[in-house]
């Protein structure tokens, strides 16, 4: 049966639709599982102008090196050139519904339904926000085969290996298809991506720029739960060397993390994406037989844009004529995108490292 616009069937009072995007909007972010990045490694930006096909510009300034001048020296030569660079962020919609099938009553008010349609609908869009941060961030193409293409990690922001339990390295092995079973996610190779993320020189690529809170620089990592088991069960974590409990620092970023080591904030999350043997994350690198490769996200400040439009939500609501049926639906207009500075990433490494699955 044809559906027919709710507007033109019933009357309505007060702002329903911009109620109901605001409440649904609110839910996604509390279900959403990056939503707790915004602001420190998903850098937000809004344009009230564009709409989905649009593209929106996002500039970041890079930190200033100059020493500056003192005491009687005279500012007014222009001093240190500002530097900035700037990324483009394509926007794309997003959208869904869900409905009730069946005549509306005092029993299922059309109340009821929108907070239901709330709950279900603020779900999906928390899942599609997640899925396509968790995509972009690895450097593969959207789930939705739309809203970005791939954009594999550059030349210096890539490190397939790992380590045994007694902290042995690997070494960098240069591609998926080299890792082993024995190499394996622990404390010694995350310090090692740090300290790549903190030296800039020696390697010819720009440093990572950490998250700064109280005077601290904080890095974190996004790894599978198979990585974590394996992290956990090196000597280095069992004798707790570097290990800060996540619930000492009182810090959004901390909250639902798993422990802070070497001042790296490391959470799990079973999102994570994983290829078995014969699958690859990059084309031509497929992992090699009897492996399952997970990849690790080492992120700073400023790893990911995420571009809105007009709103971060559109709500719309249908009735079935003679009121025996009725839905809502939801569209969100927005991108996101890896930032890249000086053609390397800005904020991300990808670490990959063997994680085989529970025996």
């Amino acid at each position: 049966m044809g559906l027919t616009n709710i507007a033109t069937t019933t009357a309505r009072t007060g702002n329903v639709p911009q109620e109901w995007e605001a409440k649904t909007m609110v839910w996604a972010y509390k279900e959403m599982w990056a939503s707790r990045l915004i602001g420190t490694v998903i850098r937000e930006v809004r344009d009230l102008q564009k709409n989905a096909g649009d593209v929106v510009t996002s500039t970041i300034v890079a930190p200033l090196v100059g020493t500056g001048k003192t005491d009687s020296q005279q500012r007014g030569d222009g001093g240190e050139a500002l530097v900035t660079f700037s990324d483009k962020i394509t926007l794309h919609a997003n959208k869904h519904e869900c409905g009730y099938d069946s005549e509306i009553t005092q029993q299922r008010t059309k109340l009821d339904l929108r907070d239901l349609s709330k709950e279900g609908l603020g779900g999906w869009a928390a899942q599609t926000l997640d899925d396509k941060f968790l995509y972009c961030a690895s450097g593969l193409a959207s789930p939705d085969g739309v809203s970005f293409a791939a954009q594999a990690p550059s030349t210096n922001r890539k490190y397939y290996g790992g380590q045994a339990a007694d902290g042995t390295l690997s070494g960098d092995r240069g591609d998926d298809n080299s890792i082993t079973t024995a190499d394996k996610m622990g404390p010694e190779v995350l310090s090692v991506i740090k300290r790549r993320a903190e030296i800039a020189s020696a390697q010819s690529y720009s440093k990572i720029r950490p998250i700064m809170w109280n005077g601290k620089k904080l890095y974190l990592c996004i790894m599978h739960n198979y990585q974590l088991r394996d992290f956990r069960a090196t000597t280095s974590f069992k004798n707790k060397a570097y290990y800060v409990d996540a619930k000492v620092w009182k810090n959004p970023l901390t909250n639902g993390a798993e422990f802070i080591w070497d001042g790296v904030i490391c959470y799990s999350w079973e999102k994570i994406l994983l290829k078995a043997a014969t699958e690859s994350f990059e084309s031509g690198d497929a992992v090699n037989t009897g492996v399952t490769v997970a990849r690790a996200l080492f992120m700073g400040a400023d790893a990911i844009g995420l571009a809105w439009g007009k709103q971060k939500m559109r709500w719309s609501e249908y009735l079935y004529p003679h009121g025996d049926g009725w839905s809502a639906g939801v569209e969100m207009v927005q991108g996101y995108k890896k930032y890249q500075y000086n053609n390397e990433d800005y904020g991300v490494y990808l670490l990959d490292t063997a994680a085989a699955a529970d025996s």
